[in-house]
C-alpha cells in the first residue's frame, strides 16, 4: 500500500505503512505518538527535532517518551489525583514535612539569635576582663613602686643612722680609752702629780660616763672595742632606720598597696558578677553564681550556632528526600530525641533518688558505700 499524504498527524497514520516515514518531534508528541511515528516507513524512518545543539535535541527526545497521555481508567487517575492533592491534605506526608521545615527554621532561627546574644555578652566581658587587666597591673605597678621607695627610704635613712651611730660610737671608745689612760696615769701619779692627774682621771671618767648613757639611751647597746665598731652601727642603725619616721611613712604606703593588690580579686569578682546578674538576671545569678563565672560565652555562641547549621542541615536533607522518605526520617529522629529525653529523665529521677536516701551514705574514697 502506497501512502500519498504529504503530512498527517500521528494518530491520523496508525495502521498505514509507507516507504520513508518523516517525523517532526513537538509538544504536541508523546511516547506513543512517537512510536507510531518511527514505525510507519517500511524503508527508511526519520526524526526531525528542531533544537539548537545534539544535548537539547537529546533533551526533548526524552521529554517526549517520558509523556504518556494514555486514558488508563478511574482507578489509575483516581491514584494519581490522590497522590498529586496529598500534599494539601493537613495530615498528608507534604503537610508534614512542610511543618517540619517550619519547626526546623524557627529553631535555626532561635539558635542564631542565641548564638548572636552570647557573642555580645562575650563582648562586655571580655571588655571588664580587659579593664581588670589594666587595674591589675596598676595595682601591681604601683606595689612594685611603693616597696621600691621604701626599700630606698630605708637605705638612706639606715646608711645616715650608721654614719651617725659609728661617729659617735668611736666618739665613746675614745672617751672609754682616756679614761683608762687616766686612771693608769693617776695609779703611777707621784705626791706632786696626784691631785692633777685626778682630776684628768675624774674629768675623763664623767666624760665617758656621759656618753655611755646618751649611746645607751638613744641605740640600746654599747660598742665593745674599734673592731666591733662598724658592725654595731651598722646593726643598731638597721634598727632604728625601721622606726624613723620617714620609714614608717613608707612601709605604710606599701601595705596599703599591698592590701589594694589582694583585695583586687574580689574586687573584680564582684564587677564580674554584676555584670553578669545585669545580663543573665540577679536572681539566677545569684543563686549559682560560680556556675555563671564559668561558663564560657565563646563556647555557648559555638554551641547555638552549631544546632542553628545542624537544624538547617537537617532541613536540607528533608527537601532532598521525596515526602513520603522524609516523613519516615522525621519520625526516627523523633523517636531518637524522645528516647534520649526519657533516659535522661530518668537518670536525674535515680539522681535525686540517690540523694534522698537517708539509708545512703558518703562514698568512701576508693568508691565503695559505707553503711551505717
Amino acid at each position: 500500500m502506497q501512502y500519498l499524504g504529504y503530512a498527517a498527524t500521528a494518530y491520523g497514520i496508525q495502521g498505514a505503512t509507507v516507504n520513508t516515514a518523516h517525523t517532526v518531534l513537538s509538544d504536541a508528541l508523546d511516547a506513543a505518538a512517537v512510536y507510531v511515528g518511527l514505525t510507519r516507513g517500511s524503508g527508511h524512518n526519520e526524526l526531525h527535532v528542531i533544537a539548537a545543539d545534539l544535548a537539547e535535541a537529546k533533551a526533548q527526545f526524552l521529554e517526549a517518551m517520558s509523556r504518556d497521555r494514555a486514558d488508563r481508567g478511574l482507578t489509575d487517575a483516581t491514584t494519581q489525583a490522590h497522590e498529586a492533592i496529598q500534599g494539601l491534605v493537613n495530615d498528608g506526608p507534604a503537610s508534614t514535612v512542610a511543618r517540619e521545615l517550619a519547626r526546623l527554621d524557627v529553631l535555626a532561627k532561635k539558635a542564631e539569635q542565641r548564638a548572636t546574644w552570647w557573642d555580645n555578652v562575650g563582648e562586655q566581658l571580655t571588655a571588664l576582663s580587659a579593664r581588670h587587666r589594666e587595674e591589675t597591673d596598676e595595682s601591681t605597678g604601683a606595689l612594685a613602686r611603693a616597696e621600691e621607695h621604701a626599700a630606698t627610704v630605708r637605705a638612706e635613712t639606715t646608711a645616715r643612722l650608721e654614719a651617725r651611730a659609728e661617729s659617735e660610737g668611736r666618739e665613746y671608745l675614745d672617751a672609754v680609752g682616756e679614761e683608762a689612760q687616766t686612771a693608769g696615769r693617776l695609779a703611777t701619779a707621784g705626791w706632786f702629780g696626784k691631785r692633777r692627774a685626778q682630776r684628768e682621771h675624774d674629768a675623763a671618767h664623767d666624760h665617758a660616763q656621759a656618753l655611755r648613757g646618751r649611746l645607751s639611751s638613744e641605740w640600746g647597746t654599747l660598742p665593745r672595742h674599734t673592731g666591733d665598731l662598724h658592725e654595731w652601727a651598722g646593726r643598731v642603725a638597721a634598727q632604728q632606720a625601721e622606726e624613723a619616721p620617714e620609714a614608717v611613712e613608707a612601709e605604710t604606703a606599701v601595705t596599703a598597696a599591698r592590701q589594694a593588690r589582694t583585695g583586687l580579686p574580689e574586687q573584680q569578682r564582684r564587677d564580674r558578677l554584676t555584670l553578669l546578674a545585669r545580663l543573665h538576671g540577679a536572681d539566677k545569678v545569684r543563686r549559682d553564681p560560680d556556675r555563671y563565672l564559668r561558663t564560657s560565652p565563646q563556647r555557648e555562641a559555638a554551641k547555638w550556632r552549631a544546632s542553628a547549621e545542624e537544624a538547617r542541615a537537617e532541613a536540607a536533607e528533608l527537601r532532598g528526600l521525596p515526602p513520603n522518605q522524609a516523613v519516615y526520617l522525621i519520625e526516627i529522629k523523633r523517636a531518637a530525641a524522645k528516647e534520649a529525653r526519657e533516659t535522661a529523665l530518668r537518670e536525674r529521677q535515680r539522681q535525686l533518688s540517690d540523694d534522698q536516701d537517708p539509708t545512703r551514705s558518703a562514698p568512701r574514697r576508693d568508691g565503695r558505700a559505707r553503711g551505717f
